[in-house]
């Protein structure tokens, strides 16, 4: 079964430990009480990507504090794709959105399709909301009103990750043998 390593990065409340435990299939995402993450949690879970594709998925909730910061390259390591959670109606989080695209996905070598960014709203209306990454993929996060959205795009986005892992994987297999 393939297994993927994804980390989930964003500022400080904006909900990426309900977003964590709502794609792992955690009970009580949304009354529970906001108490922010000390540096990671990590969540093992099986999903189906259909056509009878399983897949292991290793999901990192990481800190938004930048205290936790020196920790970024530990997190980071052998990472296969990052989604980046913000609040659409915080015009300058701490730390920025594209700080986090710069350090997780740039610096270190993966590309624009191993990431997606999640406006989460909160539950909150929320306007049009303009991409702090334009080239990147952005979904609006409402889990109250439309959880199984939020379930397809995150699927979708594991395909995305697990198609690029098993082309890296027949390249590797292909250097090998010749």
């Amino acid at each position: 079964m393939s297994k993927a390593k994804i980390l989930l990065v964003g500022p400080c409340g904006v909900g990426k430990s309900v977003v964590a435990n709502f794609l792992s299939d955690q009970t009580d995402i949304l009354n529970s009480k906001y108490r922010p993450t000390i540096g990671v949690r990590i969540l093992e879970f099986e999903t189906s990507l259909g056509n009878s594709l399983n897949v292991d998925v290793e999901l990192w909730d990481c800190s938004g504090s930048e205290s936790f910061e020196t920790c970024w390259p530990a997190m980071a390591s052998q990472a296969d794709g990052v989604i980046i959670v913000y609040d659409p109606l915080i015009k300058e989080p701490s730390p920025a959105v594209e700080t986090l695209f710069n350090y997780f996905i740039t610096s270190n070598g993966l590309k624009e399709m191993q990431c997606m960014l999640f406006a989460n709203s909160k539950g909150r209306e929320s306007t049009t909301v303009t991409s702090p990454l334009p080239s990147v993929l952005n979904y609006e996060v409402n889990l109250e009103k439309h959880p199984g959205e939020v379930m397809d795009n995150f699927k979708d986005f594991l395909k995305k990750v697990f198609n690029k892992l098993s082309a890296s994987q027949e390249r590797e297999e292909l250097d090998i043998i010749n």
